[in-house]
């Protein structure tokens, strides 16, 4: 097992104990609908979210205002979401012979059924398409989940074995300058 997987391995193993010491188990983070869409949820344990966009005063599509802290909070679960989709992609890969092929958003949630598919409900979610991607033949993934505040959070295997961590947002969130 190469240095890359050894990472992984321990990322999700440190994961796991956050989420544990939170309240969590060591399963991947399980989402449960908000009870309405203009206020704090917790689609995660251990972590809370908020829908709508990231900047004071701007407004959902609900029209519901969301503070800085709530958008921050919503952009975390979005991170915990990610790591868990990563873990799944990880074990799809190792009950593969090493080979991410034939790997789908689908797949991802049948391992980590905490991970949500397609938009909804106001949690953080692996889009389809685009949420994950096969590189060259198998070799690497990514997964990315969306925020409810549309921010993007990507993690991935490059086809040499490389980790690979990259987000898209505002820097009022979690996402600072394509990091996370």
């Amino acid at each position: 097992m190469g240095l890359t997987h050894c990472r992984w391995i321990f990322a999700a193993l440190v994961a796991a104990l956050v989420l544990a010491a939170c309240g969590g188990s060591s399963k991947a983070p399980k989402t449960t609908p908000p009870k309405t869409t203009t206020t704090a949820t917790t689609p995660n344990k251990g972590a809370s979210a908020a829908t709508g966009p990231s900047k004071t005063g701007s407004s959902s599509a609900t029209g519901a205002t969301t503070s800085p802290a709530k958008a921050l909070a919503a952009d975390e679960t979005a991170e915990a979401v990610a790591l868990g989709a990563s873990t799944a992609a990880v074990t799809f890969g190792t009950n593969h012979n090493g080979s991410y092929a034939g790997m789908t958003a689908t797949a991802i949630h049948a391992l980590a059924s905490g991970v949500q598919v397609g938009p909804g409900e106001g949690n953080a979610y692996l889009a389809v398409p685009g949420g994950v991607t096969v590189l060259g033949q198998g070799a690497g993934y990514t997964v990315t989940v969306t925020s409810t505040t549309g921010d993007t959070f990507s993690l991935g295997e490059s086809g040499s074995g490389t980790a690979t961590k990259s987000c898209t947002g505002s820097a009022s969130t979690a996402c600072k300058n394509g990091s996370w």
